[in-house]
């Protein structure tokens, strides 16, 4: 008589063992392999498309840490800027499918996608979403100067002096530029933007009255805002900033249904096994939602997410379909 043990469960006999028997061998080899280790062998990359310094290659190399402690492997953070962010991105894309090459990148992901008609990498096809790890909203600050303190001020202003408001201008795949079109598009009015080539060189003539508006990252901006040197007109998120509770959105302003957020997400190469790819979200997740990093993400005011993979790629598709049109719509060209 045929018998079949299933350790710990139980020890079945006769048609009972072969009928289960042949549901087993009918089971993909994936349902298998998600219950052993799916890290795999090897050395674990996490690319960063961007310089050493800031709050992503800040958040990537924490993450870089804790990867290492869950997994036992060596895992590492390597910096591939240039071409707005696509030489560390095409990189990952060009990888193997195994895991063992990531991608830890921004919001630019999707606005690149739009503004560049023909990139090294099809970002819908080449990468697949895995997390997205968090957010943090942009801050539209103020020399303590400037002509209009309110939202609904500087849109009067704009509407009655066409292009008077003068908004810092700091690339323009990036969200700080970005922020400026969809206010600019929201509002129905024309800004002047005065470029930078980073927010190290903009904050200056902020401080300085030399321009009068940007938007910016919190963690940069809040010391200033805290000192009196900067005021703090509104917030591009969804709700009111927690270090912040006093500012309003944009859409409190009177934009209704302003939002930009920043996020940062983890990527890898398509065709990266699903249980590969579970295993990595798991781990992230675990790691972001624990009370002491929530905490120390919302210094900087960044707020946790720890997405699961469909709902990353639901949000990504999304945010790529919103800056697709306000790229149409601004005419906006790479620079």
């Amino acid at each position: 008589m045929l018998t079949l043990k299933i350790p710990g469960l139980a020890t079945l006999t006769g048609a009972t063992a072969l009928a289960t028997l042949c549901t087993l061998a009918a089971w993909p080899a994936a349902v298998f392999a998600a219950t052993a280790a799916d890290w795999p062998t090897g050395m674990v990359r996490i690319i960063v498309p961007f310089p050493p310094g800031g709050t992503t290659d800040a958040v990537a190399r924490l993450l870089a840490e804790d990867l290492a402690k869950s997994s036992g492997k060596s895992v590492i953070v390597e910096n591939r800027p240039g071409a707005n962010t696509q030489i560390g991105t095409d990189a990952v894309a060009k990888a193997a499918p195994d895991g063992l090459t990531l991608l830890f990148t921004t919001s630019p992901y999707a606005i690149i996608a739009a503004m560049y008609p023909k990139l090294p990498y099809d970002p819908a096809k080449d990468l697949v979403p895995v997390v997205r790890v968090a957010e943090n909203a942009m801050l539209l600050v103020a020399h303590p100067g400037a002509p209009a303190k309110t939202v609904r001020d500087m849109v009067a202003l704009a509407k009655d002096k066409p292009g008077a408001l003068t908004i810092a201008s700091v690339g323009n795949t990036g969200m700080s530029y970005m922020s400026s079109e969809l206010f600019a598009a929201s509002a129905g009015i024309q800004v002047t933007h005065v470029p930078y080539k980073g927010t190290g060189q903009a904050m200056p003539d902020l401080l300085g009255g030399q321009v009068s508006y940007f938007f910016d990252n919190p963690s940069t901006s809040l010391p200033y805002v805290r000192s009196g040197k900067l005021m703090a007109i509104a917030s591009t998120g969804r709700k009111r900033e927690a270090a912040l509770s006093d500012v309003p959105t944009l859409a409190e302003g009177g934009l209704t249904g302003f939002e930009t957020v920043n996020w940062y997400g983890i990527f890898a190469p398509a065709r990266t096994p699903a249980e590969v790819l579970d295993r990595i979200n798991r781990d992230v997740v675990r790691f972001v939602t624990r009370p002491d990093v929530k905490e120390r993400l919302a210094r900087d005011s960044v707020e946790v997410v720890g997405s699961s993979r469909p709902d990353f790629a639901s949000f990504l598709q999304k945010d790529m379909a919103k800056w697709a049109t306000v790229v149409k719509e601004r005419n906006i060209r790479p620079e």
